[in-house]
């Protein structure tokens, strides 16, 4: 059998547009492993997270006995290991998971999908409290794996009410919805995690937009937007701002609804106010100027 030659840490995802497979994230992931885990177990957990990661690159390429295969023979590592080996599995079942869960999405079967994804959170929450803090944007990337389940499944409501309470909680905080999200354990946010917030943000935006648009009713296309953009607009006013050079991120946010709001000379003269300031964007790497270029652009 052939395999893939794409190094572990590469391939820690769902998908190659996974907010999870940042450098950045990787990085952070990989100097938690490093403090948490001796080298043996390290290299334990390369290997079995592997055979799950190299299983998500043949779901990815519809090859599907192939990825049960290594399936099956990642499982039977897994289960071997020792009871008290309790961070090491912990880690490897929340790659487990992440892999396994977009293999049942892919093969239809929505309910052990849901399942393992409702599994990888509560995982991720008691690695949260051990003070994995960073895994609070890996438990928002699950409840948007879980929002393509959804659409999938035909449940495009449910879909974009959980989206939307994801953004609303990356910009202020709190969540409605999904109230354990309000359970976070980040208590100061760092460089990192500012940025991964970042990123976080622009991903929901705009792979939500995206899909959005393809609704082809203009009644229905409206009603999806206000679904997903009006809770956004109420909570722009409370935008934690921990850097002053997020103000110009507040600014850019306030800009996007116009485009769907079809407000023209609204969103132009926001555009072009956000334009004057193009120079001090480009300094502070979490501005998505580009991204805004490429969307008011369509």
């Amino acid at each position: 059998m052939q395999q893939t030659a794409t190094p572990v840490k590469k391939k820690l995802t769902w998908n190659k547009h996974q907010f999870a497979e940042t450098v950045l994230y990787l990085r952070v992931f990989m100097t938690a492993l490093n403090k948490a885990l001796p080298t043996n177990e390290r290299q334990t957990l390369y290997m079995i997270a592997k055979l799950f990661t190299d299983a998500t690159v043949e779901v990815n390429s519809n090859r599907f006995r192939v990825a049960q295969h290594l399936f099956e023979r990642g499982e039977r590592y897994l289960h071997a290991l020792p009871d008290e080996k309790v961070m090491l599995k912990s880690f490897l079942v929340n790659v487990y998971d992440r892999s396994k869960s977009l293999y049942h999405h892919r093969t239809g079967d929505v309910e052990k999908a849901i399942s393992l994804i409702h599994h990888t959170l509560n995982n991720n929450r008691k690695l949260e409290a051990q003070g994995f803090h960073f895994l609070l944007f890996d438990r928002l990337s699950q409840y948007q794996n879980l929002s393509r389940v959804y659409f999938s499944a035909g449940k495009k409501t449910a879909a974009l009410e959980m989206l939307s309470d994801c953004l609303v909680f990356l910009l202020t905080g709190q969540a409605t919805l999904l109230a354990d999200l309000n359970d976070h354990y980040v208590k100061e946010y760092d460089a990192d995690m500012i940025e991964m917030r970042h990123s976080l943000i622009c991903q929901l935006l705009f792979e939500t937009t995206h899909r959005i648009q393809q609704e082809n009713d203009a009644v229905q296309l409206a009603a999806d937007c206000a679904l997903f953009f009006e809770p956004m607009l109420q909570s722009i006013h409370r935008f934690m701002i921990r850097k002053p050079e997020e103000a110009l991120i507040k600014q850019w946010l306030e800009i996007i609804p116009l485009f769907y709001r079809q407000q023209s000379a609204g969103l132009h003269a926001a555009v072009a106010a956000f334009g004057l300031q193009a120079d001090a964007a480009a300094l502070y790497k979490g501005i998505p100027y580009k991204l805004l270029e490429q969307f008011t652009a369509g």
